[in-house]
């Protein structure tokens, strides 16, 4: 039986400290972090394992605005679901600007809700500032906590108290089994990703809008299909370097997308079918980084609908996205549209089988008659009159699935003939979505070459 993890949501007005909170209550930066109202317009999560317990940490964007954010309707409804999924609120306040408005408002929307309510107040790192606090009972809370969420200040005690909520709740830690698959859903801004997150996991969990650059940081949900947990990330849309400013919201949510593949088991990498130009350099450039880190993926051509199609458009389409992509013609394609739903439910199992794949391991007997087979049928150049030898074969990795292939004379085998024993492994195993990594090496020496 898989353990209860409560849900601790953060809520307030804007520009409070919620996602220094956040990050501190976390352990590392996680949620972006700028002197600016409005920063954080979606829910983002976090597992916190502290103090011998686990739970998940929901950031939010304020509840109540006091800017003129395009986005604050969104903004609030995104904090009120976060709200009805919690078992336990903490509500933070600014101590440095004193009581607000808006505070109070926020705590009048709270009556009536029958679930631990935890009140903070912020930036209280000083004494005269959590004697200035006082002002907070103002506002009907029997208790409150003085914190620093900067300066660490309190925040062991904010764990504490979650603590006494779910003793009894908990199970142990170690009956934790994570079996999830982590999905990126990557591209260029305004691709379709936040639509696509909304879509499969049946609720507005993301904001959308035609405006690019609306989601600003890497946002994660779980979701289950087919009795499979998933988290998916949804990411900032990856420009062109030359494009993003530096020091700004926007580059903070380049190099949290960049993590946040980094971290992926798989990636989704949408393209917008629509355009003229499909596929543009900076989409190679996506689809090669998740290439090299060795991550499976699927591309999803999303907009289908739009496209005027007749019997040759489907085949003319793929080869087209190939010849983009020559190094991955591994990665399937599957043509969506995330705003009607069409073919979407295929992506998350077509995940699930190339996540698979790339942990796949084939027996040693099975790959050595592949490539001797492969030796057999197209012999290597000799090198310096002498015939290349294979002596034995063994995969030594998965994820990606990486081979070793004993030669006597390694460094006379050329790159394309590598990328043909490649082709001859993927020719005979399930390999699809998942690039595969051929090394040769000299016989009992660590002289190599890989591809």
């Amino acid at each position: 039986m898989k353990k209860f993890i409560p849900k601790v949501a953060i809520i307030g007005r804007t520009n409070v400290g919620k996602s220094t909170l956040f990050n501190q209550i976390v352990g590392r930066k996680l949620a972006i972090v700028e002197d600016a109202p409005g920063v954080t317009r979606d829910r983002a999560y976090a597992m916190v394992n502290s103090q011998g317990f686990t739970f998940n940490l929901i950031d939010t964007g304020g509840l109540l605005g006091d800017t003129k954010d395009e986005f604050q309707d969104e903004i609030t409804k995104q904090a009120q679901i976060a709200i009805s999924q919690a078992d336990i609120i903490l509500v933070l306040f600014d101590g440095k600007v004193g009581v607000h408005p808006l505070d109070r408002e926020i705590v009048k929307s709270l009556y009536g809700i029958k679930k631990p309510i935890i009140y903070l107040v912020n930036k209280c790192e000083k004494q005269d500032d959590q004697y200035g606090a006082n002002d907070f009972y103002k506002l009907g809370i029997e208790k409150f906590f003085c914190i620093s969420a900067a300066h660490n200040v309190g925040v062991r005690e904010v764990v504490a108290e979650i603590k006494t909520y779910f003793d009894k709740k908990i199970l142990e830690n170690e009956n934790i089994v994570d079996d999830s698959i982590r999905v990126a859903i990557v591209g260029k801004p305004n691709a379709g990703k936040s639509t696509l997150i909304n879509l499969l996991c049946g609720e507005n969990r993301v904001i959308t809008s035609d405006i690019s650059g609306t989601t600003r940081d890497s946002i994660e949900v779980n979701v289950k299909v087919n009795g499979q947990d998933y988290i998916l990330v949804d990411t900032a849309g990856l420009r062109k370097k030359a494009k993003v400013k530096d020091d700004t919201i926007e580059e903070y949510g380049t190099i949290r997308s960049i993590e946040a593949l980094s971290n992926a088991d798989v990636a989704i990498l949408l393209l917008d079918a629509s355009l003229d130009k499909v596929a543009t350099e900076q989409d190679q450039k996506i689809a090669g980084l998740i290439h090299d880190r060795g991550i499976p993926f699927i591309i999803a051509a999303n907009k289908w609908d739009l496209v005027e199609k007749d019997h040759k458009t489907v085949k003319e389409f793929e080869r087209n996205i190939y010849d983009i992509f020559k190094f991955a013609r591994y990665a399937p394609i599957i043509y969506i549209s995330a705003k009607d739903g069409k073919r979407c439910s295929k992506l998350l199992p077509k995940a699930k089988e190339v996540y698979e794949n790339a942990r796949h391991r084939i027996t040693t007997a099975a790959l050595n008659k592949v490539i001797n087979t492969a030796f057999e049928k197209r012999p290597p150049t000799p090198y310096r009159g002498q015939v290349i030898k294979v002596y034995f074969s063994t995969q030594i990795q998965v994820a990606p699935p990486t081979f070793v292939v004993f030669v006597n004379h390694p460094k006379s085998l050329h790159f394309s003939y590598l990328r043909y024993l490649k082709n001859e492994i993927r020719n005979e195993f399930a390999f699809e979505g998942s690039n595969i990594k051929v090394i040769v090496r000299k016989r009992n020496e660590n002289e190599e070459d890989a591809s």
